[in-house]
């Protein structure tokens, strides 16, 4: 059996002593390196410094929440929508075409399609288009023609399936009602 530091062996009566009070480790000619190359408690403020946000991280994103704090309904939400656009983005074959990209973060809100009024692609891909880039996407190199490929039943698939998570993501309002002046 082998007997741990800081204890004594019934043999020999001597204590054995852990590595540092034996003299291991560091010595006094060294003693001055561990503090030269020491590593600071805390990392400098980069992102402030550069007019970034200071509860955000390096990468731009909040950080991650200690383990005992669970998230909130919201932010299980945001994430899903968020997962979901995403998903869509690289399924849909309008949406694989026009190549969104999300520049920042979510911008916002869209106004919100009216689709009583979107009778043929030529109204729906321009609606399309505004709510993509209100909620802060930039298109990728469109051929404006080929726009016409697609038939009004696609293009409004794509605006439904991409108007419930940009809600979540970036908020929607509603299309102000012109009504018809009285004279």
């Amino acid at each position: 059996m082998v007997p741990r530091p800081g204890s004594t062996t019934s043999n020999d009566g001597l204590t054995i002593q852990e590595a540092s009070e034996a003299g291991h480790g560091a010595s006094d000619d060294h003693e001055g390196y561990e503090e030269q190359f020491a590593v600071p408690e805390t990392a400098p403020d980069e992102g402030a410094a550069k007019g970034r946000d200071a509860s955000r991280g390096p990468t731009g994103r909040k950080p991650a929440k200690a383990d005992d704090q669970q998230p909130t309904a919201e932010e299980v939400r945001y994430v899903v929508a968020r997962t979901e656009l995403f998903r869509l983005l690289e399924q849909d074959p309008i949406l694989v075409f026009l190549e969104p990209m999300l520049v920042s973060d979510f911008t916002g809100p869209f106004v919100a399609p009216d689709f009583d009024s979107l009778t043929n692609v030529a109204h729906a891909a321009p609606t399309l288009f505004q709510m993509l880039s209100d909620s802060g996407f930039v298109l990728g190199a469109v051929e404006m023609e080929r726009l016409c490929d697609w038939d009004l039943k696609s293009s409004l698939r794509a605006i439904r399936v991409v108007q419930e998570p940009l809600t979540i993501l970036a908020g929607s309002v509603k299309q102000v009602a012109t009504s018809p002046t009285t004279g």
